[in-house]
């Protein structure tokens, strides 16, 4: 299934210095995305040294309060370009480089592309120290190696690492789910779990399975590394119907267009209600994924009565390490005499352009939103501690990109129209704002979700407050708290002149160095403010003297 020979296995070195361990996998299922590299452990600490993996110029240098926070991109003469992603610091040379451009450009974030040569490395070179930086819930290093020309994601255990692995993944159960009107599932319509069982080195199911119609599979199975506590997903996986392979698919090479559909590859809402990682055997007919190296039907078995289709999954990591489940689908007669579905205000078609309208209520989803064809409702929820809401349903239905919604509202007044906003209430209770506009009684957004939607406003401007108050010393920290935690915008500037800011989102905290300035002696002024996604600004400002 998995070809990682055709990889080479000598030109790169490790980025650390200490035996690799991971916490995270190339091809996790993440939130809207697959797991492009790999999350490399940094013994539960930062600042440990990372290292240029082979010789190469550094090709672009990053930073920001999200995604890969600091990293590195190197480009190697061998075609393919490694990142460095989480850092907590630069070496001397990248770090005076790049904090030279952010003042030139005053930007806090910036996403720098190099000339080529402009910055060479030797393999061995220490280019940074690890952090926590960006969106990361803990200290280590994402490590990635593209391809240079496509900037395609490869999977990096396949150039030679040195991760131990004889562990096999284990399966822990099978979904069954009915994919048309009248399919059933041991007499039932909706789909139906069963725990996998050992039976020698392989699996089977805990009881039989009867079947009728068309039905698709979705396989509950993670893996491991030795002596690793983490589960990932593993690489590679066949399905076997009656001995014949139908589908079958490996992560050896991704691309970031199509790393949403990792939504749609998985089933999305037991990854977001039970936090289980389940893999469909079957493909929705608009996934733009190209993983798949034999995909029968899409991988939707059609079962008959008095038919048996024996069922054979086999999973493997990139060591190889094997685990196999085998059951059967018994096709029986479908008893149902009737059908009873909730009915639907709208079949929106996955092949072309849908719209919604009603007095209040306006959707248009563009062509290619949708993995396959849905049925849409809409409840209208009067309104207790908000304004009247309307949740769009089957909410955790994936889509590949962003419709628009737009809710009636008005008449509101003019300095009050930029405030008003569509907040998207999900089923936790958290609230988010969504970055609106309102036009002649109407607010409208963007959305990439169905969900709970109603209109709010936001007129509280964010709050600052300086931690450490003895300015003179020259690095001064600020808390900043804002009702959504959504800053659009933030600037520093002493005497006028701009002062670089870093934002460190997961405690909302914005640090300085006053130093950087070269300030002369005598009384100076600093401003700080902060504005947020409707454009509330708050604003610090003191005088000190050095």
């Amino acid at each position: 299934m998995t070809d990682g020979n055709k990889f080479r296995k000598d030109i790169f070195r490790s980025p650390i210095d200490f035996t690799i361990s991971l916490s995270g996998n190339f091809g996790d299922f993440r939130t809207n995305h697959f797991h492009s590299g790999i999350d490399i452990r940094t013994q539960g600490t930062v600042g440990k040294n990372i290292y240029a993996c082979a010789d190469g110029y550094i090709s672009r240098i990053r930073i920001s309060p999200y995604g890969y926070g600091n990293a590195i991109y190197i480009d190697h003469p061998s075609g393919y370009t490694t990142l460095y992603g989480h850092l907590r610091s630069f070496n001397q040379e990248i770090a005076e480089y790049i904090e030279q451009k952010q003042y030139e450009l005053e930007l806090n974030t910036i996403d720098h592309y190099l000339e080529p040569n402009e910055m060479p490395v030797k393999s061995g070179d220490v280019i940074a120290k690890s952090g926590n930086s960006g969106s990361s819930s803990g200290p280590h290093l994402h490590f990635e190696i593209r391809e240079s020309e496509t900037e395609h994601p490869l999977n990096p255990l396949f150039f030679g690492f040195d991760v131990p692995d004889d562990v096999k993944p284990e399966i822990y159960g099978v979904y069954i789910y009915p994919l048309e009107k009248w399919s059933t599932i041991n007499g039932q319509m909706g789909e139906q779990y069963f725990t996998a069982i050992k039976k020698g080195n392989n699996y089977g199911l805990s009881e039989k399975v009867a079947v009728s119609g068309k039905v698709g599979i979705g396989l509950y199975a993670l893996d491991r590394f030795k002596n690793g506590k983490y589960k990932h997903t593993f690489n590679a996986l066949s399905m076997k119907v009656n001995g014949k392979t139908t589908y079958q698919f490996k992560y050896d090479e991704l691309v970031f267009e199509t790393l949403r559909d990792v939504n749609s590859h998985m089933d999305h809402e037991k990854k977001i209600l039970a936090k289980q990682k389940v893999t469909k055997c079957f493909k929705d007919g608009h996934s733009r994924l190209e993983i798949y190296d034999v995909i029968e039907g899409n991988g939707i078995l059609d079962i008959f009565p008095d038919e048996t289709k024996t069922i054979e999954i086999a999973v493997v990591d990139a060591e190889l390490n094997e685990s196999v489940i085998s059951f059967n689908l018994n096709g029986v007669q479908n008893d149902l005499r009737e059908v009873v579905r909730e009915q639907s205000v709208k079949t929106l078609l996955a092949d072309q352009e849908n719209a919604y309208h009603s007095e209040s209520l306006s959707i248009f989803f563009p062509e290619g939103r949708l993995y396959r064809d849905v049925q849409m409702n809409i409840h209208h929820n009067l309104g207790k501690t908000h304004t009247d809401s309307y949740e769009i349903t089957p909410v955790y239905e994936p889509l590949k990109d962003w419709y628009t919604l737009k809710l009636k509202y008005g008449p509101v007044e003019e300095e009050l129209q930029s405030k008003m906003t569509i907040m998207l209430k999900r089923k936790c209770g958290k609230i988010k704002p969504l970055y609106s506009t309102y036009d002649n009684g109407w607010i409208s957004c963007r959305t990439k979700e169905f969900g709970e939607y109603f209109v709010g406003i936001d007129t509280i401007a964010p709050s600052i407050e300086m931690i450490n108050k003895n300015i003179e010393i020259g690095k001064i920290s600020f808390n900043v708290r804002d009702n959504f935690d959504q800053f659009e915008y933030y600037e520093a500037r002493v005497d006028n002149r701009w002062l670089m800011l870093f934002f460190d989102r997961k405690v909302r905290k914005f640090h300085c160095d006053l130093r950087d300035l070269d300030l002369e002696n005598g009384e100076h002024e600093l401003e700080f403010w902060v504005k947020d996604a409707q454009g509330n600004r708050g604003t610090f400002k003191r005088s000190f003297s050095i």
